[in-house]
């Protein structure tokens, strides 16, 4: 058997303050008020998103340090890949990211002096080192470091 709790009328309870209890003969089942996940499974998804949002935070924040170290040494008089300082690379004959195609007569030398006039030894060797070679073709497309 099986105790319940009877709701008493207003009167009732206004007046006797005593709850009313009667015997039951099957077992009842108290309602259910939370549906959906368990308090441990909604922990460790919480759990699971904090971990992510840290991670996120920490790529961010690594790349947007990262980005302000960099951008002042090349802003201010930094060096470039080809030697050249930020306001020499900017003003010289071919800027960095430029596709240079080989006209006859030229040599790694000739463009290298086109790229950097102060430095072309420098220029000359990121240049063979992309192209792989020290010999260049007329026709042949070569991307400015």
């Amino acid at each position: 058997m099986a105790i319940a709790e009877i709701e008493a009328s207003e009167w009732e309870m206004m007046y006797t303050r005593a709850s009313h209890l009667r015997l039951l003969d099957a077992p009842v089942e108290a309602p259910r008020y939370r549906t959906g996940l368990s308090i441990s499974e909604r922990r460790q998804r919480r759990e699971r998103k904090q971990a992510l949002l840290r991670r996120t935070m920490l790529i961010v924040g690594s790349v947007s340090i990262l980005a302000l170290l960099v951008w002042p040494s090349v802003a201010f008089g930094g060096t470039s890949v080809t030697g050249l300082s930020g306001d020499s690379a900017a003003t010289g004959n071919l800027s960095s990211g430029v596709s240079y195609t080989v006209q006859s007569g030229d040599t790694m030398a000739s463009i290298a002096r086109l790229i950097n006039p102060n430095d072309p030894a420098g220029v000359q060797r990121v240049l063979e080192q992309e192209v792989g070679s020290d010999v260049v073709l007329p026709g042949e497309h070569i991307i400015v470091p």
